[in-house]
């Protein structure tokens, strides 16, 4: 599938697994380095974080490369914007 030009390839149960397990991981050493420095949190921030590290590994693995031009770029972009509003909008209807 092609979007803006760029080649989307499908990843595998595997590859999406393996991402969701490493943005867990990366979420639970923030909270924790955050815990220890005796910062506090939000949930909304929390959320922000997983889902901000869920998207930047899973765009490597769809074959978004920022190093490789201004579509990529454009394509990496819209999809950190799409889950900072979709979390904004969740967020403000729940509050």
């Amino acid at each position: 599938m092609k979007i803006l030009g760029v080649e989307i390839r499908r990843p595998s149960y595997a590859e999406v697994t393996r991402n969701a397990l490493q943005s867990v991981v990366l979420l639970v050493v923030f909270v924790l380095v955050c815990r220890l420095a005796n910062i506090h949190i939000s949930g909304y921030l929390t959320a922000i974080c997983f889902f901000g590290y869920w998207w930047g590994t899973f765009s490597k693995i769809l074959g978004i490369q920022i190093r490789e031009g201004w579509r990529h770029l454009l394509l990496n972009v819209a999809g950190s914007f799409l889950i900072v509003f979709g979390i904004g909008l969740a967020h403000f209807a729940l509050t």
